[in-house]
């Protein structure tokens, strides 16, 4: 079962177009949901692996809709530079649309997000964490398990909540969820 992290509380912070984000614990039936999906055999490659949950409290847009949740890989010069003790993965789940999602929404979206983790051995025999991308715009493992518009069933999110996201909101949510993981203790 890979490590789950838990952030310490998150305090509000301003990325750098000026947008406030606020920033929630996970609650313990995240977690649980996310030790599930974990289970499953298409995630043993991610036996060992720290995967930390951090909660957006609004919500993003971007040009194909709301975005649910999003998967980061914290590694290289923001490990060294923020001293993890190692590159992991980030799931960021918004709330909104958490708390819209059934139970089997909420699965499903975890389970999308983990199979964004991706393991693979370099030439030296080496374990190397990547974002695995969509194999078409969804993953032929999560159409199998949940049809092809298992988000889709949700009830309506107010729009107006959303704010259109940019490149510099997913370079400061990176920023911010490694900092947040390098400050943060894995989860037993």
């Amino acid at each position: 079962m890979p490590a789950l992290g838990r952030s310490p509380p998150i305090r509000p912070w301003v990325s750098t177009v000026g947008k406030r984000i606020q920033w929630s614990e996970p609650t313990e039936s995240m977690l649980s949901t996310l030790r599930s999906v974990l289970e499953l055999p298409r995630h043993e490659e991610l036996e060992g692996q720290r995967i930390d949950l951090l909660v957006r409290d609004d919500l993003k847009e971007k040009p194909a809709g709301i975005v649910c949740g999003y998967t980061k890989l914290v590694k290289d010069e923001m490990v060294k530079v923020l001293q993890a003790q190692g590159p992991c993965f980030v799931i960021v789940i918004h709330k909104p649309v958490w708390d819209a999602f059934n139970e089997d929404q909420r699965f499903a979206l975890l389970d999308h997000e983990a199979t964004h983790c991706g393991t693979y051995e370099d030439k030296n025999g080496e374990t190397k964490l990547f974002i695995r991308p969509h194999d078409l715009q969804e993953f032929h493992c999560i159409v199998g398990a949940y049809g092809a518009r298992w988000a889709e069933n949700r009830p309506q999110l107010s729009l107006d909540l959303a704010e259109p996201a940019t490149d510099q909101d997913d370079q400061d949510d990176g920023e911010h969820a490694a900092r947040m993981t390098a400050q943060g203790k894995p989860r037993p």
